[in-house]
């Protein structure tokens, strides 16, 4: 009986040559040739049947064995190597560890050498952390040390509200009022005196109620690797596979909680409708122009902190990029002195920039923000909370090794569900370049 392996490099000598009857006959007439080409076809697909029930068994054979000998295998084994020269078996307290292995040595076998190569006790642990998806969790604690770029840090989700659900979709109650930033309703006390004058004079205004829909949506992404890389790599490449699959998700939501369009992926803060409104008396809009046509002005910066109502400052945070909005910011100078307005160093023999503030409120950086252009909004001022982010499926990675055997590669398929909507417009406001 052949190897797993050897019966897979049979199955694509065979795919390869079924390729070629089906191409040499694509697009002609049907003859004498056709049928025979045909019945060729048919005998080779027959054989492919017989070799992939005999790599079933193969792999069963296999992940038998492994089974088998997995309470006695050197850690070697477990890792996806061939034992060096001179080591030995694991004496009774190593064999006991590598019984107990937590989820993260479990998920690393998972992602070198699949599921029917690790032993039960690896399986039992895995099988704990699968989602309904079928995906195994990635371990929060992941860690990797490579030659590459730093990614950039997302901010919006450590300062949005963040709920969960186990629902397509989240409807959320709401009031609906937009008469008066002070008040949450149109409920009002009115001076009667002793008898009023109707059984109703009091009654000035009752609540309308109304509610928010935030829906869910589905978000992937798969890395192709080779099983040369994943046999051979001195370094952790599954490690590598982790952290790349949770950057993507990580920014790709960032990207979408500012600008995300509500088609197909949750709407992003500054895509909200309310953001064309501009801020007056009711301030329910968001929208402060910042008095250039392609700059910001630092007295419009001052009125955009002040257009915020009072109740919503204990929470209040600036938000934009550094390389164009704060530095513009940062580099603003008073006219006659030429001294800068909100200088970073902010104590004598201060070396960095440890007071990151403006105007007494923390800033928080986000390289998703747009850029200072006209038409722009580069900046927004106010309570994120008022941002929902609502999960409902955690990110899980799949591992898929026969959509791709031909090839040499297994795809890494990550998969996360999640929504996300501004609430809330009221507590935030946005800087828009324009003159007015």
């Amino acid at each position: 009986m052949k190897t797993a392996k050897e019966y897979r490099t049979d199955l694509a000598a065979l795919a390869k040559k079924a390729d070629g009857i089906t191409s040499t006959w694509e697009g002609k007439e049907e003859d004498e040739g056709f049928a025979e080409a045909m019945k060729e076809l048919r005998q080779v697909l027959g054989k492919a049947d017989e070799i992939k029930a005999m790599l079933d068994l193969a792999m069963g054979s296999e992940g038998l064995h492994d089974l088998v000998h997995d309470a006695k295998a050197p850690a070697s084994f477990a890792m996806g190597r061939e034992v060096a020269p001179g080591e030995g078996e694991l004496t009774d307290e190593q064999m006991e560890t590598i019984a107990t292995r937590d989820y993260k040595s479990a998920f690393e076998v998972y992602l070198r050498r699949d599921i029917d190569y690790i032993g039960p006790n690896d399986r039992k642990t895995l099988q704990e952390g699968q989602d309904d998806a079928g995906g195994f969790l990635a371990p929060v604690d992941w860690r990797m040390e490579m030659i590459k770029r730093t990614a950039a840090r997302p901010n919006v989700r450590a300062n949005a509200t963040v709920i969960t659900t186990s629902r397509d979709s989240v409807r959320l109650p709401k009031v609906i009022y937009a008469g008066d930033y002070r008040y949450t309703s149109g409920v009002r006390m009115k001076w009667v005196g002793e008898i009023p004058a109707t059984a109703t004079e009091h009654r000035v205004t009752d609540p309308v109620f109304g509610a928010e829909l935030v829906q869910i949506y589905t978000a992937m992404a798969s890395l192709p690797i080779t099983l040369d890389l994943l046999e051979d790599s001195a370094f952790g490449i599954d490690e590598y596979i982790i952290q790349v699959l949770a950057e993507a998700y990580d920014l790709g939501e960032e990207a979408v909680w500012i600008s995300g369009t509500g088609a197909g992926q949750p709407q992003g803060i500054l895509t909200h409708p309310q953001i064309l409104v501009d801020s007056g008396d009711t301030g329910d809009g968001m929208r402060v122009a910042s008095g250039a046509a392609a700059a910001l002005d630092p007295d419009t910066l001052i009125g955009l902190a002040f257009e915020l109502p009072e109740q919503y400052d204990i929470n209040a945070k600036w938000y934009f990029n550094k390389k164009s909005t704060e530095k513009a910011i940062r580099l603003m100078k008073e006219a006659t002195t030429g001294a800068y307005m909100w200088p970073v160093i902010t104590q004598v023999g201060d070396l960095g920039p440890h007071n990151l503030s403006l105007l007494g409120y923390p800033v928080v950086r986000s390289p998703f923000m747009p850029n200072i252009g006209a038409g722009a909004n580069p900046i927004l001022f106010g309570d994120m909370r008022s941002y929902r982010i609502v999960d409902r499926i955690g990110l899980s990675i799949q591992r898929l090794r026969e959509v791709y055997a031909e090839t040499n590669l297994v795809v890494y398929l990550a998969r996360k569900r999640v929504g996300g909507k501004l609430l809330e417009p009221f507590k935030l406001k946005v800087q828009n370049v324009a003159t007015s």
